[in-house]
């Protein structure tokens, strides 16, 4: 499968624009691919929720510095990925826990990635106001297609920014409003 995706969005004034290649090298790189497209910048906080490579990690971290950094979430009963530190990706914490023990207060997060649905809800308030949240999807256990996740994600709040990438592999933009009940 060979694809490609462009996105470009305003999000707080600053345009946020993607190009992606989607090559079908298997789901990994797919994923690392559908990073590019979640417009994560540098100087962000942002939350990684799920199991990332290394390679992952060190795609996000990469997109955030300078000045930025990245908490890991490994949902309990994955095995979390061996030390992050020696690729040089510089994690704030790689916690491994469920979503109701969650250990940060409120609107915390410039922007979350995730790739597990079932996170989404309880995440939420976790963002600040104008926080963007990405949602990655690859063909496999858990998708559906992309006009589903855009109405889930609008029905849970989030004004959807954009979703670029192809029918098997692709991101879901949404940020959280300002001035709503999704922001309180």
């Amino acid at each position: 499968m060979l694809g490609f995706s462009a996105g470009c969005s305003v999000v707080d004034g600053a345009i946020l624009g993607g190009l992606g290649l989607l090559v079908g090298r298997g789901l990994r790189r797919r994923r690392r691919d559908l990073f590019y497209l979640t417009g994560l910048r540098n100087g962000q906080i942002a939350l990684a929720v799920g199991r990332y490579s290394v390679k992952d990690l060190a795609v996000i971290e990469k997109m955030l510095s300078p000045g930025g950094h990245l908490v890991e979430i490994i949902p309990e009963g994955i095995e979390p990925a061996p030390d992050p530190n020696i690729h040089g990706v510089r994690l704030t914490s790689g916690l491994v826990c469920e979503p109701s023990s969650l250990p940060f207060r409120p609107a915390t997060f410039d922007a979350i990635v995730l790739v597990d649905w079932e996170w989404v809800e309880v995440l939420i308030s976790l963002l600040k106001p104008s926080g963007v949240l990405s949602l990655a999807q690859n063909a496999g256990r858990g998708f559906s297609p992309v006009a589903t996740r855009r109405r889930q994600l609008s029905d849970a709040g989030l004004e959807v920014i954009d979703s670029p990438g192809v029918s098997l592999s692709y991101v879901v933009n949404a940020r959280r409003p300002i001035n709503s009940e999704a922001a309180r």
